[in-house]
């Protein structure tokens, strides 16, 4: 066996690293109030029509503390090429996989964040899936398991591979939330409704990214 992990770049965090972060959503100043993005917080991608929300965690627990891993969550993959005398279709979100992994993440953020198991439909649970917003995203912390995955020149970079859910042996922070107070209020224009996605645990997010196509 040729052991080719151990010329990865020794800057890079190992991949499998465990660690609890902090996300923070870079403004992209995209608004669509078609789907209620507004205030900001979407990009649009410079090389395509995708639509994304720039993020970066930064790493709450040693050994890595206060190292940032940037990564993307997806609001609407690009255009796919029509083929000829085909029909221009209404855009479905569900047909969208960029879109509904995208979503799939930001429900499993929230669960970690919130010390929730996925199955949990209590009435309280429901009420702070449905009640979250980007704004309420912005500044959650959770448990990630970081990856490494090439970038668009092929050079490689750290990534988040997993949200380590509440229950997990590998989870880490108490249960709840973890300033201790309420989800954030609704913000009109910026409520997505998680609750409403029914979709299974997310796989690695690096198998998903390369649907979007930047």
């Amino acid at each position: 066996m040729l052991n080719l992990n151990k010329y990865s770049d020794p800057n890079l965090i190992p991949e499998g690293t465990i660690a609890r972060v902090c996300l923070t959503i870079k403004k992209g100043g995209y608004n669509d109030p078609a789907y209620d993005w507004t205030d900001g917080y979407a990009t649009q991608s410079k090389s395509s029509d995708s639509i994304y929300l720039d993020c970066s965690f930064k790493i709450l627990t040693d050994p890595y503390a206060r190292r940032i891993v940037y990564d993307k969550l997806g609001l609407k993959g690009k255009t796919k090429p029509k083929k000829p005398n085909e029909p221009d279709a209404p855009y479905d979100p569900e047909q969208d996989d960029y879109h509904m992994n995208g979503f799939r993440r930001m429900l499993q953020i929230v669960n970690s964040a919130y010390g929730l198991i996925s199955k949990d439909t209590s009435e309280s649970a429901v009420a702070l899936r449905d009640s979250m917003s980007f704004q309420g995203l912005d500044g959650l912390e959770f448990t990630v398991q970081i990856g490494i995955k090439p970038d668009d020149r092929g050079v490689d970079k750290n990534c988040i591979q997993k949200i380590i859910p509440f229950g997990h042996k590998d989870y880490r922070g108490g249960r709840g939330h973890p300033q201790g107070g309420m989800p954030a209020p609704v913000i009109p224009g910026t409520s997505p409704s998680f609750a409403s996605a029914d979709l299974p645990e997310a796989e690695d997010w690096a198998q998903a990214e390369s649907q979007e196509g930047l």
